[in-house]
């Protein structure tokens, strides 16, 4: 079997031109954020061994959850 060649999976899909200024926009908005993180724990979840909590953080305008 012969051996393959990483440029053999190169992609096909081209990077649009303002896909730079687009993230650096974006990374402009977000680091003028404060993020406002607030951690509440999560008892429903939370059992003997482990302990769970729920991340909220502002991003862009909206409030955000991670668990």
């Amino acid at each position: 079997m012969p051996k393959t060649v990483p440029a053999d999976y190169q992609s096909k899909v081209r990077k649009p031109d303002d896909f730079d200024a687009f993230w650096d926009d974006v990374l402009r908005q977000a680091s003028a954020i404060t993020l406002e993180a607030e951690v509440v724990p999560d008892l429903l979840r939370t059992s003997d061994d482990v302990e769970v909590y729920e991340v909220f953080y502002t991003s862009l305008g909206v409030r955000l959850l991670c668990q």
